[in-house]
């Protein structure tokens, strides 16, 4: 078995390009097979996105991830709270409330797809199709907001819809509609808020 090793900062003293700090998110882009991207906390930068085109694979001694752009010429993306990779590309949240994406190679430049109105942290992104998904936030007061949105600038607050126990994640689920079309359906995970505490529902006996 081959031991693990770090590809962003490895412990070698010839090694060029390292990445220091820990990470928190590591995904690969679908729409990209050998890119993958990792979120890091170091130093100079805030949970900055870092992309290798390489697997993640460090060849010779230099490291291969890159810093991930934006397309606003504000440089590198940062502030990433939760990475999801699909078919139509990588999409990024961030904590300033938006969702970006890269529906092409490393190289390219991540776009923004979604805004939260107030700027809230983007807690989960679920993608059915490049046209359809929902994006979930945390206001600060610690409320939960939903969103359904077609990533190009239409979007339907959800939050309405939700139960009274604070939702922590969502995700799709997937059906054959009419004509076999496939459709996604929000699951979103629950947990009740007690006394300043979060604590799963009971089960049921």
């Amino acid at each position: 078995l081959e031991p693990w090793s770090s590809v962003t900062y490895p412990n070698a003293p010839a090694v060029t390009n390292e990445v220091p700090g820990p990470a928190s998110e590591v995904e690969g882009n679908p729409a990209s097979p050998t890119d993958v991207y990792a979120v890091v906390h170091g130093e100079s930068v805030n949970s900055g996105l870092w992309v290798s085109d390489n697997y993640g694979d460090a060849p010779g001694a230099a490291v291969s991830f890159v810093a991930a752009l934006r397309d606003d010429t504000s440089g590198q993306l940062d502030s990433v709270e939760t990475l999801v990779g699909h078919s139509s590309g990588l999409y990024a949240g961030t904590f300033m409330g938006d969702v970006w994406l890269n529906a092409g190679a490393a190289s390219n430049p991540f776009t923004s797809v979604f805004s939260e109105p107030s700027g809230n942290r983007i807690m989960s992104v679920a993608v059915a199709n490049a046209g359809l998904g929902y994006v979930m936030a945390e206001d600060s007061a610690g409320g939960v907001l939903l969103y359904q949105t077609n990533f190009a600038g239409s979007d339907t607050n959800l939050s309405g819809t939700l139960p009274a126990a604070a939702a922590t994640s969502c995700s799709c689920l997937r059906s054959r509609g009419r004509c076999g079309w496939p459709r996604c359906s929000p699951r979103c995970r629950v947990r009740r808020r007690r006394s300043g505490c979060t604590t799963d529902p009971p089960r049921p006996s």
